[in-house]
């Protein structure tokens, strides 16, 4: 079932994030304010089933899936880790040392296939040690430091154009809270992240993300 009333035994664990919370993770979903609060909690609840989620799919029974999908297109590199990676602002120094994160070391084979990138990165087309030097980086640049000691190694510029334009209309599913009860599972599939004010499991509930997907939420909490 779905509806915008989360069951009376998970409310005590409900939290309620602050505007400015909430304000930054709609923003960065390309959701509004009001459009939000008209949107539908998911609740997997005495299914026994398990449940996928997808943008493509229809079940409007569970949910209406395509009015609480949007299409978010990151503008640069560091809105896409915020979005779907770890935010530089993850691997920021306290003030004292103020010493940057030093970038990991790049294996050879890596170094050789980012200097045979071509000027302009068309993923299909790549083939060999450049292929996998750009899949290395790319993943390297979503979840660890980018900071531009980092990006002014060659072909770095490369890889965050590509990797910028092939998350263009990259889908996202939003929602005010997710409930899944005791013996009930989810599945998100497709999407590249997804946003929840409280993500409440109970017992053996499960939630399944896909490779690429990124939760984010107010408060987690598995009781």
């Amino acid at each position: 079932m779905a509806n915008k009333v989360v069951p009376e035994k998970f409310k005590p664990h409900q939290l309620e994030p602050p505007d400015d919370f909430l304000e930054r993770k709609l923003a960065l979903m390309n959701v509004k304010p009001a459009e939000f609060q008209a949107m539908d909690s998911l609740i997997i609840c005495a299914l026994r089933r398990g449940v996928t989620i997808h943008p493509q799919a229809k079940q409007p029974k569970l949910i209406d899936i395509v009015s609480q999908t949007r299409y978010v297109t990151p503008r640069d590199l560091e809105t896409l880790k915020e979005l779907a990676g770890t935010p530089q602002r993850a691997f920021a120094r306290p003030a004292r040392p103020a010493r940057p994160i030093e970038p990991a070391p790049v294996p050879e084979h890596v170094v050789r296939g980012l200097r045979a990138l071509p000027q302009k990165v068309s993923i299909a087309k790549l083939a060999g040690e450049p292929r996998a030097a750009f899949f290395h980086t790319a993943e390297q640049l979503l979840h660890g430091p980018a900071d531009e000691k980092v990006l002014a190694r060659p072909g770095y510029a490369q890889v965050v154009a590509a990797m910028v334009k092939a998350a263009a209309r990259l889908p996202v599913f939003v929602g005010p809270d997710l409930v899944v009860c005791d013996g009930d599972s989810v599945t998100f599939a497709g999407y590249g992240a997804l946003y929840f004010n409280n993500v409440l499991v109970e017992g053996s509930g499960r939630i399944v993300l896909g490779n690429h997907t990124k939760l984010h939420a107010y408060q987690i909490k598995h009781f």
